[in-house]
């Protein structure tokens, strides 16, 4: 309805007891009506524009002609027209009111099938996957060419000047997270933290504490029973 109401689309007429109108259909008959009164869009009494669009992406003469020009623009803003593979295109540029053919470099692209005179040659792998690819990302997108990456400046790593002295141990590891990281316990001090825990066991079971008696601060140590029901 908006189309028809600037006067960028007509409303087809149907019968009345056509059922393939749309349900909308007033309304559309009622948007070209004002869009007729009030000369909008192809409704206009104005001399409409001639657009001449040059076609010069089968011309081999007339593409090398205009490289120097787009060469000289830098860069050019366009639309993409038509997808012929992953890396071929057909691009309109509306500045210079043409159409060109625009491959993509620095790729390696699968080729598509061919028709050959008396045969059909096979597409490589993975060439309808790419070529649906480029579609779903620039077909009917506006788009722009000549691109010039900025240099990056390379930073070399400074070695360190002396090599790091490894010092190896045996640990047992007690728990892994869900994010990679672990815990372990040193195996050589093993003995001594059971004897510290059965120590703090008897003397848990001797003098029980009393719920609610304590209320610990930041930065005490405290104890308490873990999943297992274990202090």
């Amino acid at each position: 309805e908006a189309l028809v109401s600037k006067g960028l689309a007509t409303v087809i007429r149907y019968r009345q007891d056509d059922d393939q109108r749309s349900s909308h259909y007033d309304e559309l008959l009622a948007a070209e009506a004002r869009a007729i009164k009030n000369g909008k869009g192809l409704h206009s009494k104005k001399e409409v524009p001639i657009h001449r669009v040059a076609d010069i992406s089968g011309d081999t003469q007339k593409a090398k002609q205009f490289l120097p020009f787009l060469q000289r623009a830098g860069r050019s803003e366009a639309v993409v027209e038509y997808v012929f593979s992953g890396s071929r295109l057909k691009l309109y540029l509306p500045k210079e009111t043409c159409l060109i053919t625009f491959l993509l470099a620095g790729i390696e692209c699968p080729r598509g099938a061919r028709n050959l005179p008396g045969l059909v040659q096979e597409g490589e792998p993975f060439s309808e996957e790419a070529t649906l690819f480029t579609k779903e990302l620039v077909l009917q997108r506006e788009v722009w060419a000549h691109y010039e990456e900025q240099p990056v400046e390379e930073v070399m790593p400074v070695l360190e000047e002396k090599e790091r002295s490894a010092s190896y141990k045996p640990v047992f590891v007690t728990e892994i997270t869900d994010d990679l990281h672990f815990y372990v316990q040193d195996v050589e001090t093993g003995t001594q933290l059971e004897k510290l825990m059965e120590n703090m066991r008897n003397d848990i079971a001797s003098h029980p504490p009393v719920e609610g008696s304590y209320a610990p601060r930041r930065g005490e140590f405290c104890i308490a029973k873990f999943v297992d029901g274990e202090w």
